[in-house]
């Protein structure tokens, strides 16, 4: 018998990329003030504590390699490179990435 991925949600939109576990719950956000990345729900439940990883900065191209590295990293995730919110392709195209 072959093991079944779990399945999983990526939402992109202009404003923030949200990755949503098989049960629906968010397990990982991008936005322009931070990442989140988080226990399921299960985990959360009977440890408490929410954040494996969570920033609230400004985010930036290095920050989008972070996110989707820890979201393989922690849930075995991946979030391809063309789910990047709006705002930040457009902060690259037009900075450069600053």
């Amino acid at each position: 018998m072959t093991a079944v991925e779990p399945a999983h949600e990526v939402l992109s939109a202009a404003n923030a990329v949200w990755v949503n576990d098989a049960t629906g719950h968010c397990i990982g956000r991008f936005g322009r003030l931070g990442i989140d990345v988080h226990h399921p729900v299960a985990v959360q439940l009977e440890h408490g504590g929410q954040c494996l990883a969570c920033t609230h900065g400004r985010t930036t191209e290095a920050e989008w390699q972070r996110f989707r590295q820890l979201m393989w990293d922690h849930h075995q995730v991946r979030v391809a490179d063309s789910a990047r919110p709006g705002f930040l392709a457009t902060k690259m195209s037009a900075g450069g990435g600053r």
